[in-house]
C-alpha cells in the first residue's frame, strides 16, 4: 500500500475496520475471518513483515493461518528473531473467543525449524489479557518444557493497530504496541506473576485478578 495517496490508503483502512463486525464467530464466518486477518496483518505489519500468505492449516487443509516471513527490519521483528529464532511468522486464526489448552499446545507442535520459538493466536475475544488460572498456566508449560512463546491476539486488538496506522505520526506506535506484548509475557506471565492477569466469573463475565 506503499504507493497509495494517504486518504486511499485511510479509506481502505477504515473500510477493513467496519468489515470486523459483519464477520460472525464461529463456523459460519471462519472464511472471511481467515481473509480478514490476512489483509489486516499485511496492512499492520507491512514494515517488518514480506510474503504474508494464507497457507492451510497443517492439521485441517480445509483451515488457513497466515504465514509471514520475519527478515528482521523492525527492531519488534529483529528482537523476535534473535531472541525466539523465528524466520517464518505464524499466525494462528481462531474465529472465536476462548483458546483452550489444545489450542495452545497445536500451534506450539508448528514451532520447528524456521518457525522459530514464538507465534501468534489470532482469537475473538475482547481483550489480549491472559486468564489467570488457565491461559496462564498453559502459556508459562509451553514456554518452561518448549522455550517457546504463544502470544495471543485479538480482532479487536489489531483494529486498534489499524487505526493508528490512520495517523502517519502514530505509526511507530504498532511497533511499540508488539514490544509491551513482548514484555507482558516476559516480566509477567511466563514469571508466575498473575496479579494483572483476567479471571472469568461464573456466569461468563471477566475482572481482574486481584
Amino acid at each position: 500500500m506503499s504507493s497509495e495517496t494517504p486518504a486511499i490508503r485511510n479509506n481502505k483502512i477504515k473500510s477493513l475496520i467496519s468489515e470486523l463486525d459483519a464477520i460472525p464467530e464461529g463456523q459460519p464466518g471462519s472464511k472471511t475471518f481467515e481473509d480478514w486477518c490476512h489483509k489486516a496483518i499485511r496492512i499492520c505489519f507491512a514494515k517488518g513483515l514480506r510474503n504474508v500468505e494464507l497457507k492451510a492449516n497443517k492439521l485441517a487443509k480445509s483451515r488457513r493461518d497466515v504465514v509471514a516471513t520475519n527478515l528482521g527490519e523492525g527492531d519488534v521483528w529483529r528482537r523476535i528473531y534473535d531472541d525466539y529464532g523465528t524466520r517464518q511468522v505464524t499466525f494462528e486464526v481462531k474465529n472465536y473467543k476462548d483458546l483452550k489448552a489444545s489450542d495452545y499446545q497445536q500451534i506450539q507442535s508448528y514451532l520447528t525449524g524456521e518457525y522459530g520459538r514464538l507465534a501468534f493466536a489470532i482469537t475473538r475475544d475482547d481483550s489480549v489479557d491472559l486468564y489467570a488460572n488457565r491461559d496462564v498456566e498453559w502459556v508459562r508449560d509451553i514456554y518452561a518444557n518448549h522455550n517457546a512463546l504463544i502470544i495471543k491476539l485479538t480482532a479487536k486488538y489489531i483494529c486498534k493497530l489499524l487505526h493508528k496506522l490512520r495517523s502517519p505520526q502514530k505509526h511507530d506506535d504498532v511497533n511499540n504496541a508488539i514490544h509491551q506484548l513482548l514484555d507482558t509475557y516476559t516480566r509477567l506471565y511466563i514469571t508466575g506473576q498473575t496479579a494483572t492477569a483476567k479471571k472469568r466469573k461464573k456466569k461468563g463475565k471477566k475482572k481482574k485478578a486481584r
